[in-house]
């Protein structure tokens, strides 16, 4: 089956509700499948984050569609005819149809619209009699602005009228920025005009709120007309005066093109869709009395609405609004608090069986991808991950199993949907200028204007949810780090105040715990002593039986020490055969105890060691008080109470 994509500015505007309506009419009869990219303009990021949904653009390959039709004359809207031709030279080998802009090499739909503006002008000037206007214009790069107001310019000339430069406004096609370009006109000119020409419908309804809001009745005192017949045209109070360029007939047109070129078959390079007149209640060629009356044309004769659409919008529109509005407000509401992306999922399945959604498919990047303004292209990851699918026509099962593929080659796997939809539309997920993935969701027959609504709202619920997932992994992993960067600390300390061999204080640990000890008792008026120790013959042994015996009566001299002091007490090895102890509460009488504990520990090791050296170990000690407490200088002390110790031991063995 032949795949036909469809690329828009968006979703909401009337102009793409009705290009999507003709090609899907085509599509229909003729069994292929629409794919929807409401990709948005080239540089349209001055409009807010408009431009995040340009990176779906990624998709339009020829792997993913068989021919792709381009809203040209709405992409373009804010860069020049010749950048917009370079971009759909990128396009290329995918074939492709051009609506509203003439595109070199590729064949272009057309609205020859310029009878009918040119007859709506003269129909303002000969029946209206109609002399001071205002024209609400768009940017002069975009084509169909630029042509129009040609178009009117030369059919004031005609008449032998021309135009005050402060009254060609431009409004950039938007509706508040007309209602406030004319409120700003008013405030500076007054009421000076009596005709006010706008290059498109949105236009046409802020001139009309504007003049409202100021007392000017329309049709009597100010006539109002736009371009494109909208939906609202016919609809509004007062109804407006419009031209019609058929834009459904046109993208009917373009789908056709499109499959010849998919066939092989030649192609005109352009194709022209005649515009129509649409006189209504804001020219005053339609009454208030006729109701069933939609418009007149330029040989005033009167077009009636037709049974269905009077049906549609009674019945359809309001029980569609109410049912859509409502179940997306409880989908808001329930996850206010942002919730996993489990959690979520389940309330999409609810929110889908509450309305006519049919389906949806969550497919995501590993990790988001930062889409700056400035930025001229998005690169879309070639990975990417389906995580969520949920179909009403499958039993209703919700499907996050994860299956990574390339989205260049294909948009979506063949195996997402259970059912086959006959026309899908593709949106971004982004969350500020963050782009996270993509949804798609079947496109049903109702108002296209909820589908920007909802999928807008799903992005956003859904990035939430992955934020936040995103973030709690990230902090677990920072709390991972974070302990084993707290253990290696740990380890590090460890290793720099602990003796290697005997797993004790080394010199710096001492020292620090030594000195903690020693200001603990000047604060609480303590004393106690400082002994420096050292093992008796260390040398004799290395020399005798070898370092490795060294070694052995070192950790025995660390652990005599270690069995004669209390926890509270300081001990630590400065290296060779050298201890110190910092002992708390000792004076000279507890000193010759603990000599004579050490003499007892020493003896019980010689003898059950088995250690062919026997261990002896001599003390100097130093008294400290709280006036008399520097670490060094006790050290020294004790130091020299060693040596003295040491000497006497030399000379008793000789």
């Amino acid at each position: 089956m032949k795949k036909i994509g469809l690329a828009v500015h968006n979703i909401h505007e009337e102009y793409s509700i009705e290009l999507i309506r003709g090609v899907e009419k085509y599509c229909s009869e003729n069994d292929l499948q629409l794919l929807l990219f409401p990709v948005n303009a080239q540089k349209s990021e001055n409009h807010g984050f408009e431009y995040r949904a340009q990176s779906i653009k990624n998709l339009l390959t020829p792997e993913n569609v068989d021919a792709l039709i381009l809203s040209s004359g709405t992409l373009s809207s804010f860069i020049t005819k010749e950048e917009f031709i370079e971009y759909v030279k990128t396009l290329s080998p995918l074939p492709v149809v051009s609506i509203g802009v003439d595109v070199p090499g590729v064949p272009t739909i057309l609205s020859n619209s310029k009878k009918a503006f040119t007859n709506n002008i003269k129909h303002l000037i000969k029946k209206h009699h109609r002399k001071n206007f205002i024209l609400l214009c768009a940017s002069e790069n975009n084509y169909d602005a630029v042509s129009r107001k040609q178009w009117f310019l030369e059919t004031l000339e005609s008449f032998k009228m021309y135009m005050d430069k402060t009254k060609i406004i431009n409004a950039d096609f938007n509706k508040i920025r007309a209602k406030n370009a004319i409120n700003l006109y008013i405030s500076k000119f007054g009421v000076d005009f009596d005709c006010i020409v706008c290059l498109n419908d949105g236009m046409a309804f802020g001139a009309i709120e504007a003049l409202t809001e100021h007392g000017i009745r329309i049709p009597e005192d100010v006539i109002v007309t736009g371009f494109d017949n909208s939906k609202r045209a016919r609809f509004s109070e007062p109804s407006l005066s419009t031209i019609d360029p058929q834009i459904s007939l046109q993208s009917y047109l373009a789908t056709q093109v499109a499959c010849d070129l998919i066939d092989g078959k030649k192609t005109d390079e352009i194709y022209y869709v005649e515009a129509t007149e649409r006189f209504r209640v804001s020219c005053g060629c339609v009454k208030g009395r006729w109701l069933l009356s939609d418009s007149v044309d330029y040989y005033g004769r009167r077009h009636n609405f037709s049974k269905k659409s009077l049906y549609s919008l009674v019945h359809s529109v309001p029980n569609i609004v109410n049912t859509e509005l409502y179940a997306l407000h409880q989908l808001i509401q329930n996850s206010l608090a942002i919730v996993s992306l489990n959690e979520l999922y389940r309330l999409i399945s609810k929110y889908i069986d509450r309305t006519s959604l049919e389906a949806m498919s969550i497919f995501t990047y590993d990790k988001p991808k930062d889409y700056l303004p400035d930025t001229t292209s998005f690169k879309m990851p070639h990975k990417v991950k389906r995580v969520f699918v949920y179909e009403k026509l499958n039993d209703k099962n919700i499907n996050t199993e994860n299956k990574i593929f390339n989205p260049y080659k294909e948009a979506f796997p063949e195996d997402t949907f259970k059912h086959y939809y006959r026309k899908l539309v593709f949106y971004p997920l982004f969350e500020s200028t963050y782009q996270y993935g993509y949804i798609i969701v079947p496109l049903e027959n109702h108002d296209y204007l909820f589908y920007e609504l909802i999928l807008e709202s799903f992005s956003k619920e859904i990035t939430a949810s992955i934020k936040l997932e995103l973030e709690q992994e990230a902090n677990t992993i920072l709390e991972n780090k974070n302990s084993r960067l707290i253990e290696y600390n740990t380890r590090m300390a460890t290793l720099s105040t602990t003796d290697e061999l005997t797993k004790i204080n080394n010199r710096r640990g001492f020292t620090i715990e030594a000195n903690k000890l020693l200001k603990a008792a000047k604060s609480k008026n303590r004393y106690g002593m400082i002994l420096f120790c050292d093992m008796d013959g260390l040398k004799k042994i290395n020399d005798t039986y070898g370092h490795e015996a060294g070694d052995r009566a070192i950790i025995a001299e660390s652990k005599i020490l270690q069995n004669i002091s209390r926890k509270s007490d300081v001990i630590g090895r400065f290296g060779g055969d050298e201890f110190a102890l910092a002992i708390e509460g000792m004076d000279k009488k507890s000193f010759k105890l603990l000599e004579q504990r050490i003499i007892e520990e020493s003896n019980t090791y010689n003898k059950t060691s088995k250690e062919k050296f026997k261990v002896s170990i001599s003390i100097g000690a130093a008294q400290y008080t709280p006036a008399n407490n520097d670490l060094e200088k006790l050290l020294a002390i004790a130091d020299k109470e060693l040596y003295k110790v040491k000497a006497k031991k030399h000379k008793e063995n000789k």
